[in-house]
């Protein structure tokens, strides 16, 4: 038979319990103001995180949430830095969440101050800076501006916008992720797993790596590096000053035109296709099952085939040298030239 003290202290401290937890997820909302600071880097933060451009010179700060989460949320000057941080625990604690109770950050800030966003949860909503940001985090969807140059690192099944790069932009998308950028001036991409980028137009140069299953789009770009690894697909409207692709597996790229110097190699069942341009000079190599179709002009080909792959060159003009089998050029087979 139980012991009826026993039952009695477990529902006691059952009740304590109960009675603890509502009282700490009581919504609460602080406000701080009129911080002095060059920079703002926001940590740790389980939630969602907006941050408003204001006329103001000084930044201020709105904090919504349950009320233990907020006594765990440092805002303070560190060298001239404001700092954000919410305290999630070490160890099990952070692995499983248990202390991830959301919090709703509002940051108002003078245009022009560099942001930084590290180890976010959540949302996250950022104004136009026309500033550096740099991005860490788990982004369940969100939105940013114009800035003046961006380093990004996504995972999971984060969702971000972004408006116009003036500058340089990194971006690391990693698992099944979806995110798109209006405009760069030079853009450095990488995309692993089932994610999907999309970027407009890149006013200099291009490099933009997938592996994985993940998906591209770019508008255009100057001299542009292109590479695939897996089952991936990537499309291009245009490449202005010389392409580089690299193709390992089964992926496709699908390119509308491209102008300047041209480098491409197919190892596996890859496929390449490139409608119109001017690819001056070409040289292409397939290693397999492969296939490249180039329905401009190509300049002094140097065209390699081994195995069952195939290449045709709708024009050629200069030099060509061919080797292998299943090169076909201006409509006519040529082997070992």
């Amino acid at each position: 038979m139980r012991d009826p003290r026993a039952i009695g202290i477990a529902v006691a401290v059952i009740g304590a319990a109960g009675v603890w937890w509502m009282a700490s997820a009581k919504e609460s909302i602080r406000q701080y103001d009129a911080f002095d600071a060059h920079a703002l880097r926001v940590s740790d933060l389980a939630g969602s995180l907006q941050v408003e451009v204001t006329g103001d010179s000084r930044i201020s700060v709105t904090a919504r949430g349950p009320s233990d989460a907020l006594k765990r949320l440092d805002i303070m000057t560190r060298k001239g830095t404001l700092v954000i941080d919410q305290d999630r625990g070490l160890g099990w604690i952070r692995i499983f969440g248990l202390r991830d109770r959301n919090v709703e950050v509002t940051v108002r800030i003078p245009k022009g101050l560099p942001v930084s966003v590290d180890d976010l949860v959540g949302e996250l909503y950022v104004g136009d800076t026309y500033a550096p940001i740099d991005i860490n985090g788990h982004i369940t969807g969100g939105q940013v501006g114009n800035v003046t140059s961006a380093a990004v690192a996504m995972n999971g099944s984060s969702d971000l916008k972004f408006g116009d790069v003036s500058g340089a932009l990194v971006f690391r998308l990693s698992g099944s992720g979806r995110a798109s950028v209006a405009s760069a001036k030079t853009a450095a991409i990488t995309v692993s797993g089932s994610g999907n980028f999309s970027i407009g137009d890149v006013a200099e140069n291009l490099a933009l790596s997938l592996s994985g299953s993940a998906q591209a789009r770019a508008e255009s770009a100057q001299a542009t590096a292109l590479s695939i690894s897996g089952s991936g697909r990537l499309e291009m409207d245009e490449v202005r000053s010389g392409l580089a692709l690299n193709i390992r597996g089964s992926g496709e790229a699908a390119i509308r035109s491209l102008n300047g110097p041209t480098e491409i190699a197919i190892s596996g069942s890859g496929a390449a296709i490139i409608t119109a341009g001017r690819a001056a000079p070409l040289v292409a190599e397939i290693h397999g099952s492969g296939k490249l179709v180039f329905g401009g002009v190509a300049i002094d080909p140097m065209l390699t085939v081994t195995g069952s792959g195939r290449i045709t060159i709708a024009t050629h003009e200069g030099t060509l040298i061919a080797d292998g089998y299943n090169i076909l050029v201006n409509g006519e087979r040529v082997e070992n030239r």
